[in-house]
């Protein structure tokens, strides 16, 4: 297979390759082509992946590409993994929707909506790219929301997008972390639906078992979360995570296959907020500029030590024994075997019919929302087919707050396609949280003026129809 990586220099491809080229049938004989913005950068992932010792067990050409039309000519799979706008905007934007009571995240969120409208404009052009250099390729986008964007892609080129999220693996671990151990298991197998970041299981098996029998034994009484081992995750917003899902499941009766908070939030929105205030906002820092300084994950000291750590290996011999045992300081020099683009590069290359929830289009396979409108799902993959994996109904409880989710970014798609500011000012507005009321107005119109410079000039007059 060819596969091309556009955003091709962020550290995480390092253990997603690695993880595909551990499986010959996938990469063997193939390409593996990088492009970036910064072209430095995907050279020096280009660096790392041939010192990997997969890189050495099989026959694979590793390029860096200058030219974006060059790193997509003739492939097979295009995958999109990147951030349009700077981290400085992104952050601001997080803050803005805190300050304003919203929720601030990348994804299913105000702030990720705004990220949408910078990121949209990009990837719709690289699909239209991708009709003339490799329309029979299909997209993996990666990039947040990708909800939004695959909807986009799917409703207004003629390619195939898959949106697709790490999410896919989390049920692998909450539901197993709900029966009482902090691992995964894959002995997990079932169908799901709903909207990125927010979807339910709608039926499986655990171990033969019906799932809904097991969850039901192991909540049954006083329940709480086990010991928890990990030592890369925050323990405390884990175990919150995992008592929210628990709660969720014995009051609305759903059970979520993806508890990340930004979803599950839209089911106990005040509790939610008041801990990502908690966590986003830094005592005594009361600007953005002091926000963005004292704040790790924007913070640029924090970016250039960890840019430092990955590029200190690059002169460096690296035998096995490396291998086999910094990934556990660095993760991101593992391998990783259940990435969710092995999961779909595995049925891509038919190597067996892969069952995975990704983003898409309904097309009928979620009962009582729209056919064009953006959802997640089971889908089943082989080669360039991809189908639904069934017939699926929303549990009535939540099927408003799913339908609602659906057509806010799906509007948010079509307003980025056509370049259309009064239709994205109405996508904001119907996002389900607080619809058309002046504090989300008050919101979107900040968010205009801090990502301005970043929004096409078409769509920079949206907070007029405000």
């Amino acid at each position: 297979m060819k596969i091309s990586f556009i955003g091709g220099g962020s550290h995480r491809l390092l253990s997603i390759l690695r993880g595909a080229m551990g499986i010959p049938e996938i990469l063997d004989g193939g390409e593996i082509r990088l492009y970036d913005l910064n072209n430095k950068r995907a050279e020096t992932m280009v660096a790392m992946l041939r010192k990997t010792p997969e890189y050495v067990e099989i026959k694979c050409d590793i390029t860096a590409y200058s030219s974006i039309e060059k790193a997509i000519e003739g492939v097979d799979v295009v995958c999109s993994i990147f951030m349009a706008g700077s981290q400085e905007s992104h952050a601001k934007s997080i803050m803005a929707s805190l300050d304003c009571n919203f929720i601030g995240t990348d994804n299913l969120s105000p702030s990720g909506s705004i990220l949408g409208v910078k990121t949209g404009a990009i990837v719709l052009s690289l699909a239209r790219k991708m009709e003339r250099l490799c329309p029979k390729a299909i997209l993996l986008n990666f990039c947040n929301p990708t909800a939004v964007l695959s909807g986009l892609v799917n409703n207004y080129t003629k390619i195939q997008a898959l949106g697709v999220c790490e999410g896919v693996n989390n049920h692998r671990w909450d539901l197993r972390r709900i029966l009482g151990k902090d691992e995964r298991s894959m002995d997990f197998d079932v169908d799901a639906a709903g909207i990125n970041h927010l979807c339910f299981v709608i039926k499986g098996t655990y171990q033969n078992e019906n799932v809904f029998s097991v969850i039901d034994n192991a909540v049954n009484g006083k329940w709480k979360p086990p010991e928890i081992i990990c030592v890369s995750c925050n323990k405390h917003l884990l175990r919150n995570g995992l008592r929210r899902i628990v709660k969720i499941y014995k009051e609305l009766g759903v059970l979520l296959y993806s508890g990340e908070s930004d979803g599950t939030a839209h089911l106990c929105y005040n509790e939610v907020l008041q801990e990502f205030k908690q966590r986003e906002f830094v005592a005594g820092a009361d600007t953005y500029a002091r926000r963005l300084r004292f704040h790790s994950r924007f913070s640029p000291r924090k970016r250039r030590e960890m840019e430092q750590t990955f590029l200190q290996w690059l002169t460096r011999e690296l035998d096995n024994n490396f291998w086999e045992k910094y990934p556990a300081k660095d993760i991101r020099f593992r391998r990783d075997n259940h990435s969710v683009f092995l999961q779909a590069l595995q049925g891509v290359a038919k190597l067996k019919r892969i069952k995975m929830t990704s983003s898409r289009p309904n097309s009928g396979a979620i009962d009582g929302i729209g056919e064009r409108c953006v959802t997640e799902y089971s889908q089943i993959i082989f080669g360039n087919k991809i189908l639904s994996a069934g017939k699926y109904k929303i549990p009535d409880v939540v099927h408003g707050l799913v339908d609602s989710l659906a057509v806010h970014q799906t509007m948010l798609g079509d307003a980025i396609a056509v370049q259309d500011p009064k239709l994205l000012a109405k996508a904001f507005l119907a996002y389900p949280v607080r619809p058309y009321s002046l504090e989300a107005r008050k919101l979107y119109k900040r968010l205009a003026k801090i990502n301005r410079s970043e929004i096409s000039k078409e769509l920079q007059s949206f907070s007029e129809y405000l």
